[in-house]
């Protein structure tokens, strides 16, 4: 009887197996032919004339010097793309599509220069004298010139400021070429002391441990700014003693910085530093 039963239980339950079958199969099917669904991100291409520009993109400073710049697996969307170059400024908006290629192309070559058009002056019928123009034209250069330093100093700040240890190094990268460039465009501009600064901070931290560079950094901050607001001449008193073991050359700044620095802190560390290494015979 147990037998017959078993027999009954497992008839019912291969039945059972080849209806489910029977019917998932046509979904499995149809499942199967259904298409790819459409990638929600697309790429764009970015040209300029001049080649050699600053773009700014989705929060992203890309220093251009090639004919297109390429970004893979944008989100599609609209985006503003602004294009800087010696002054000039162009801003586009471009569509990113889903699983297309977008151009988008800033022409700054077309824009006269900063100030280039004098302006008539007002309650006058002529044009502006020659050296009132000039002077027009410079105090446009130069403001325009210092929004830009500023905004590349705060985007440099902000990727050395970086949170996250695994991104630090690149971010650092990043950031020197950023202070190196605002020195080199803008050398005599507000933000040349902090830059230096900073890029010592940089060359002597763990990503670089490159202390002689920061040492050199620091010694061109001082030859620029003598009265800084920086303690470079303490940043490289430490690093003579603690990394270079130049006890003479250390003992020597520590006693520049007690003399001038600006900071009463760093005036009483630095004198006893100094006292410390000339009982040691330094």
């Amino acid at each position: 009887m147990k037998r017959e039963l078993n027999a009954v239980w497992w008839g019912l339950g291969l039945v059972s197996c080849l209806l489910l079958t029977s019917s998932l199969t046509p979904a499995m099917e149809a499942m199967e032919e259904l298409p790819d669904p459409v990638p929600a991100t697309g790429t764009l291409k970015i040209g300029s004339a001049p080649l050699d520009c600053t773009v700014y993109f989705r929060g992203q400073m890309i220093d251009k010097n090639m004919a297109v710049v390429t970004r893979t697996g944008v989100p599609a969307g609209r985006y503003p793309v602004l294009y800087v170059h010696e002054g000039r400024r162009v801003e586009k908006s471009v569509v990113v599509r889903p699983g297309k290629v977008t151009f988008v192309f800033g022409n700054l070559t077309e824009l006269p220069p900063p100030g280039a058009v004098a302006k008539k002056d007002q309650g006058t019928e002529g044009p502006l004298t020659l050296a009132s123009a000039a002077t027009e034209q410079a105090e446009q250069t130069n403001g325009r010139a210092i929004e830009d330093a500023d905004m590349f100093f705060d985007m440099a700040e902000m990727l050395r400021k970086a949170v996250n240890p695994f991104r630090k190094a690149p971010r650092y990268k990043r950031a020197e070429r950023i202070y190196l460039k605002i020195l080199r465009r803008w050398p005599d501009c507000d933000k040349a002391s902090d830059c230096r600064y900073q890029l010592g901070r940089i060359y002597e931290s763990l990503f670089y441990r490159d202390y002689e560079q920061a040492i050199a950094q620091y010694k061109e901050l001082l030859e620029h700014d003598f009265g800084t607001e920086h303690p470079a001449r303490w940043r490289i008193a430490v690093l003579y003693e603690n990394r270079l073991k130049d006890f003479p050359s250390a003992r020597e700044w520590y006693e520049l910085a007690a003399k001038h620095s600006k900071d009463a802190g760093i005036q009483e560390k630095a004198t006893k530093e100094a006292e410390a290494l000339r009982k040691k015979g330094h």
